[in-house]
């Protein structure tokens, strides 16, 4: 089976113009990449449930209302030990004058009756008015000191209540949290779906362009996109998934392209296209090196020369020993006819190139097929 070269691509153009073709390749990867960015993150925007709205269901209001309560009542307590505090100062002052001015008045009757002496009757009315104050001061502090005590235990009990309901609500607070972090793995899981979901079916595509646009016209088009979509995927993918998890499916992954590329490689050379053939063909002969085999093309004066791909370029050989040399040529290494004769001008011309350089005719060479 063998294959023409008459399907050869003349038209490649200036090198300012192959590489302005792969600048805007490379933009339209970008491009590409960033919208695919923009729908992704859009995908993200979706809310899941808020951890309010969880925190709601497991504790409710009524608990959070009645640990409010709870402190309103232990703040108003505290308070109201710091005014009856305040007022049992005053009065244990109080009751300390008191007892300060009786006591000098008892010492006072006691030496008048030592004299022999009664007390008048206004003295007498100033012992009895400082007793009275001293016994009310007395009655007024134990008042105050037992509703401090009272005070005290109620603030144990308050406390108590405090504590309990600190511990249901963190009870169920650890619930809530657990709930929430479920529904939001649950959430993760599935805005990667969507995104997942999102990117499969453009890889498939991008499969398909590519294997449909080698060699097309639109082929750097389908690159763009293939390597956008495929660069977007692995980023999701690695953002969700552990690396553990990804370990075995990149590797598989890799496993694949590598043994598809070894077998594009392999199948190059037993069945080469065209183009990569021809290229083959060219960079060979200006080498002086047997299109097939690699063997140097020893003809005229090169016929006593060694040289290989990088010194060839250092052999200088004159215009006049070339044209003394021109004449058919066949490879003693692989039995290929490297120069023929043109059958419409009978010159010597290249075997595996499409056209004499002589008479510019053009023919369809065949090659053979491995």
């Amino acid at each position: 089976m063998s294959k023409t070269l008459d399907g050869v691509s003349k038209n490649r153009g200036p090198w300012w113009h192959r590489f302005a073709i792969r600048f805007c390749t490379f933009l339209l990867f970008l491009l590409i990449y960033w919208t695919l960015g923009f729908l992704t993150d859009d995908i993200w925007q979706i809310q899941g449930t808020p951890r309010e709205v969880v925190e709601r269901q497991y504790i409710g209001e009524s608990l959070r209302e009645k640990q409010s309560s709870l402190q309103r009542e232990l703040t108003e307590l505290d308070q109201q030990n710091a005014d009856t505090q305040s007022r049992a100062s005053q009065v244990e002052r109080s009751a300390q004058t008191a007892q300060v001015t009786w006591t000098q008045l008892q010492k006072f009757r006691e030496q008048a009756v030592d004299k022999g002496r009664e007390l008048s009757e206004e003295e007498q009315t100033a012992l009895e008015d400082s007793q009275r104050l001293f016994l009310r001061s007395q009655n007024a502090s134990l008042e105050l000191q037992a509703k401090l005590t009272e005070n005290a235990q109620q603030r144990i009990r308050l406390q108590g209540e405090v504590r309990a309901v600190k511990e249901e609500i963190q009870t169920k607070q650890t619930a809530a949290n657990q709930e929430w972090t479920r529904l939001y793995r649950r959430h993760q899981f599935w805005l990667a779906l969507g995104q997942i979901g999102l990117l499969i079916p453009l890889m498939l595509l991008a499969g398909w362009a590519l294997m449909k646009g080698r060699g097309k016209t639109w082929a750097p088009f389908a690159q763009a996109f293939g390597a956008a979509v495929l660069l977007k995927a692995l980023v999701t993918l690695h953002s969700y998934f552990p690396v553990d998890l990804l370990i075995y499916p990149l590797v598989g992954t890799g496993l694949v392209i590598v043994a598809t590329v070894l077998w594009y490689l392999i199948r190059s050379l037993a069945k080469p296209q065209i183009n990569w053939l021809l290229k083959q063909y060219q960079e060979r002969y200006q080498a002086f090196l047997c299109p097939v085999c690699e063997y140097p093309i020893r003809r005229g004066p090169m016929r006593f020369l060694f040289w290989n791909r990088k010194s060839i370029a250092r052999l200088a050989v004159s215009a006049s020993e070339t044209e003394a040399s021109n004449e058919p040529y066949t490879c003693p290494c692989c039995a290929t006819k490297v120069f023929e004769e043109c059958p419409k001008c009978h010159a010597t011309r290249h075997s595996l190139l499409p056209a004499c350089e002589s008479c510019g005719d053009v023919r369809e060479l065949e090659v053979e097929e491995k």
